[in-house]
């Protein structure tokens, strides 16, 4: 936490506040379903030769999909596009491809 006196950044930041709330008291549900912390995972095989065990496998899935409905939920509409959807810019384009590339190749093993 920090102070500021710029009238544009604190505004920008009250405008995060209010929309955090929304969503938090809004009809849709923010989606959190299945996501687990797969790190420890990850980091474990990372050498050459090692792999995941069937559940870390499906709680990745699981996780993915998980973040990719979480995109989908800030896909800025066409009325509005919210001050999370502006902030994060084209990072929503990166990683939706990206989660989809990786969900496929979990499907097919």
């Amino acid at each position: 936490m920090n102070f500021s006196s710029d009238y544009q950044k604190v505004t920008g930041l009250l405008e995060e506040v209010s929309e955090f709330v929304t969503i938090l008291q809004g009809e849709e549900e923010f989606p959190t379903n299945y996501y687990f912390d797969v790190r420890y995972s990850l980091k474990r095989i990372r050498p050459e030769g090692t792999w995941l065990d069937e559940k870390e496998l499906f709680d990745l899935k699981r996780s993915l999909q998980t973040i990719l409905e979480i995109l989908r939920f800030f896909r800025p509409d066409e009325d509005h596009q919210s001050t999370v959807t502006h902030r994060r810019g084209n990072i929503l384009i990166h990683h939706t491809f990206t989660l989809r590339r990786t969900q496929n190749r979990l499907q097919t093993t």
